[in-house]
């Protein structure tokens, strides 16, 4: 799931903190946004990475593959293109 932050009337936070993703077999969750994102504020709320404003597809791509490819336990390639991921 790609998550932005700075959704209109609320905030991609106030989403997650509502425990809507709680459940088993919730997806995994990239923030999205045009600024900057601790990365102590990701592993607050289990995001599995982040991805930089403006994106490239090709950089979409390459997270989502990074993420599965961990997920199996492979090593996957360090992402390139400013992907800030976890």
């Amino acid at each position: 799931m790609l998550l932005d932050i700075n959704l209109p009337g609320d905030s991609g936070w106030s989403f997650l903190r509502s425990g809507a993703l709680d459940t088993a077999g919730s997806p995994p969750v990239f923030v999205v946004s045009a600024t900057a994102v601790p990365h102590s504020r990701l592993r607050e709320f289990d995001c599995a990475g982040f991805l930089p404003k403006p994106f490239a597809v090709p950089t979409l791509i390459e997270i989502v593959e990074r993420h599965h490819s961990e997920a199996d336990g492979a090593e996957a390639p360090v992402p390139q293109g400013g992907l800030d991921a976890l």
